[in-house]
Parts: structure tokens; sequence; C-alpha cells
């Protein structure tokens, strides 16, 4: 059986990121942890494999150009609440 374990990773707010998880993560959730976005995903920890996730941040009231292949992850307020975006991924 493999070693699964939660591992975060922070991400920009950026339009469009690619990550690089352990081959076979599963996203979890997404949320602001000290005005940094961060990812959390189950990971096996001891593949060496790997494979990339496309990312999407939207704020409210912005024009989403992404097509239907990307899933809703979550909704992160960050600045103290003042921006709000809106989480998407894909594996690519």
């Amino acid at each position: 059986m493999a070693n699964r374990s939660i591992y975060k990773y922070k991400i920009d707010i950026d339009d469009t990121q690619t990550l690089t998880l352990p081959k076979g993560s599963e996203i979890l959730s997404v949320i602001n942890q000290f005005d940094d976005a961060c990812i959390y995903a189950i990971v096996d920890t001891e593949t060496k494999e790997t494979e990339q996730y496309s990312l999407q941040c939207y704020g409210t009231g912005h024009t989403i150009r992404h097509d239907d292949s990307y899933k809703f992850l979550g909704t992160v307020a960050m600045l103290g609440g003042n921006f709000i975006y809106h989480v998407f991924y894909k594996k690519l």
C-alpha cells in the first residue's frame, strides 16, 4: 500500500498556472492561510513520478475563459476579504 499524506502547496493568484504533484494525487481543497492561497492534496510520498495540473483563478465578476474540462476547487478570500478568488483545475 502506498504511503499517503496530506501536503500543502502554495499557489499564486494568477490567471493561469501549472501545479506539479506526485502521480495519483487527489486534490482536496484550496484555502487562504496567512494571505497565501494554498492547495491541499493527498499524495503518495514514495512515488517519484509526477503529473501536472492546470489552475485557473478568477476574481468575482471577472470573465471565465476556460473550457468545461476544469473542475471548481473552491473560493479563497485574500487580503482580509477585500479580494475574492475562485479556483478551478484540471489534470493535464
